[in-house]
């Protein structure tokens, strides 16, 4: 403001007095306006330090910030994820173990039916070689005397059980 009453100043005495030179009010008012820019630049440049710590300070608080936040939630999705797999891990056990149970079940029913099997053939291989068989062997009763044999044959084929 002081600037531009100095310049109406010099132009109203450049009016009145012919001699008055114009160029050095001019000279004068750049003069005045090249120390007010001196004295902001001054100014900005005590102040730049301290914005500038005050916006690094900001800006670690914000970046802080964001790594919190994307920290928690990576450790929402880990969880999420780690629940999720935990509960398929759970269901495929389950599934091996009911496999499991069925195949050792089909297996003893399988072993179960092999043995029955081997028991009848040899029943009837005994049945055929030998005379004064009881009615009761005949249909299938495994008497003392067949039991003997029977294991006897089991032994013989490598089995490691008897009846």
């Amino acid at each position: 403001m002081s600037l531009v009453i100095a310049l109406v100043g010099a132009a109203v005495n450049w009016q009145l007095d012919p001699n008055f030179h114009m160029i050095e009010v001019i000279a004068s008012a750049l003069l005045a306006v090249a120390l007010l820019i001196g004295v902001l630049f001054v100014a900005n440049l005590v102040a730049a330090p301290v914005r500038l710590e005050r916006d690094a300070v900001e800006l670690r608080a914000a970046l802080e910030r964001d790594l919190r936040e994307e920290v928690n939630d990576q450790r929402v999705v880990t969880e999420r994820t780690q629940e999720k797999l935990g509960g398929e891990i759970a269901s495929l056990r389950k599934q091996l173990d009911e496999q499991a149970a069925q195949k050792a079940e089909q297996a003893c029913a399988a072993e179960e039916a092999r043995r029955k099997q081997l028991i009848a053939a040899l029943h009837q291989q005994w049945v055929l070689s030998n005379d004064g068989i009881t009615p009761e062997e005949m249909a299938g009763f495994l008497s003392d005397r067949i039991k003997g044999w029977v294991n006897i044959k089991l032994a013989e084929r490598g089995e490691q059980w008897q009846v």
